[in-house]
């Protein structure tokens, strides 16, 4: 198991004073919140098995019940808390055998987006995708591991999305969420901090129309994928 309990009052001091200084400043969408907590988890400023509520969430970022439940619903859907009650809930932790699983699932749903993908993507689409890949080196560049791992998080969700299939966006999500929990709790970030590089490829295959070849880039990148969680301690 990864990570241990904490208490409730933690959540707050998890986060640095700026970033309560800058939710307070002005009303944060429901977008912006999940993308924060999200950058707090990968960063490991919110810890797995640590308690997350829905009153620190509202307090913390000074936003409306709605945007707090929306927001505790796609960190549900995602996999990455258990919900213990409507207000209240746990950082998954992980094992080493729940992650395997979530690799191999996720390498066959990759396959299934990009062949439902190859050549049907539209212009704003294409653009959107190639904007994260984008935002992603950015980051990667500066190091700053959890920015990059959150836009490579979105990244994927997006395939998702454009594939239009919810069944299949339901079972993907959480694969990836998960997928990129561990990669933030990996000692060395070099080969995860690399990968936009395979997206920016996948998704020029996707736009070429070639399946096969988009096929062959999702194997790659799930050998980076398997590579870079190897190292987990």
């Amino acid at each position: 198991m990864m990570g241990s309990t904490a208490s409730i009052s933690s959540n707050v001091l998890s986060f640095s004073q700026a970033q309560r200084l800058r939710a307070a400043s002005r009303r944060m969408s429901a977008d912006e919140v999940h993308a924060d907590i999200l950058e707090a988890i990968f960063d490991q400023r919110l810890i797995p098995g640590q308690v997350l509520t829905a009153v620190w969430i509202g307090r913390a970022y000074r936003v409306s019940r709605g945007t707090v439940a929306h927001v505790m619903e796609r960190l549900s859907l995602a996999g990455l808390i258990e919900k213990r009650s409507g207000r209240v809930a746990r950082l998954i932790t992980l094992d080493a055998a729940a992650l395997a699983q979530t690799v191999q699932a996720r390498r066959h749903a990759e396959r299934c987006i990009a062949v439902a993908l190859a050549g049907n993507l539209g212009n704003a689409q294409i653009s959107a995708l190639r904007a994260l890949a984008l935002r992603e080196r950015q980051y990667a560049e500066r190091q700053e591991v959890a920015i990059a791992i959150r836009l490579a998080n979105e990244f994927h969700a997006k395939l998702a999305e454009l594939t239009g299939n919810k069944p299949l966006i339901r079972f993907y999500t959480p694969l990836v969420a998960l997928n990129s929990l561990a990669m933030a709790h990996q000692p060395d970030s070099t080969l995860a901090m690399k990968m936009w590089q395979t997206r920016l490829a996948l998704t020029e295959a996707l736009v070429q129309g070639a399946a096969e070849k988009a096929e062959r880039w999702v194997e790659h990148l799930m050998q980076q994928v398997s590579t870079q969680l190897s190292q987990r301690n």
